[in-house]
């Protein structure tokens, strides 16, 4: 119960415990963040009132290149990257007011931005060592966009029925990926994708042998990796691709 409720307050819920310490007090921006935020969000509105046709965007089912290359200068794709690596290190509180400005302003906008941050690029954040995140995220920080690939033709998002299957090579050196996913958001449009796959892993005290679910980084130009469908339709979101 000890791992759970410090992991998550739902989690907690759920075991009939209100772990309160994870939510109060509650999370307000410190005065700096809050007239940065503002400032920010003052931008943002002046950038699509001059450069964004949601309209268009919707009826072309594309985001500009010179729209996406202005998000990249408003900081929006590094807006809760660490400073340290080059983003803009928002709290959760001012990444929520920023995303809330967005998506009032341009759906397909704030899904881009969304996808990279909150899942895209987030198991970097979360969890990569301090290699991983010197090499990768000042680029997701200003240049480069992110995908979550997850879901499946076959199971949908269902993690634990997901086909895609890794496993170490012989020597040791990477992984073996095998699957095809679908409806990754940027996936078309993406330099990175953080891949969801099982893998057979032996137990450290029993030693039997289970299918775990693992994330693994790949590159569009790794040899293997394909994208045959570019895009799809979504109803008010038309503008984002989804491999």
């Amino acid at each position: 119960m000890t791992e759970e409720r410090e992991s998550s307050f739902m989690k907690a819920v759920f075991h009939g415990v209100v772990a309160d310490d994870l939510i109060f007090p509650y999370p307000e921006m410190s005065k700096d963040e809050r007239e940065n935020v503002a400032m920010m969000i003052d931008s943002i509105r002046k950038f699509v009132s001059a450069k964004v046709d949601s309209a268009k965007i919707d009826r072309t089912h594309t985001i500009p290149d010179d729209v996406i290359q202005g998000m990249r200068e408003l900081g929006l794709f590094g807006l809760s990257i660490p400073e340290e690596y080059g983003g803009l290190g928002l709290s959760g509180s001012g990444y929520a007011r920023v995303m809330q400005e967005v998506a009032a302003l341009d759906s397909s906008l704030a899904v881009t931005i969304g996808a990279h941050q909150s899942i895209g690029c987030k198991a970097i954040m979360l969890f990569g060592n301090e290699k991983q995140k010197q090499e990768w995220l000042p680029r997701l920080s200003s240049d480069w966009i992110s995908a979550f690939c997850l879901s499946e033709p076959n199971v949908g998002c269902d993690a634990g029925g997901q086909e895609t299957h890794c496993e170490l090579s012989e020597d040791g050196e990477f992984y073996i990926l095998n699957g095809e996913k679908k409806w990754a958001t940027s996936g078309a449009l993406s330099s990175l994708f953080t891949v969801m796959a099982k893998q057979k892993i032996a137990d450290p005290k029993s030693g039997k042998v289970r299918e775990r679910v693992t994330a693994l980084v790949c590159h569009p130009e790794m040899e293997g990796v394909e994208i045959f469908q570019k895009n799809r339709s979504k109803c008010g979101i038309r503008g984002t691709w989804q491999a």
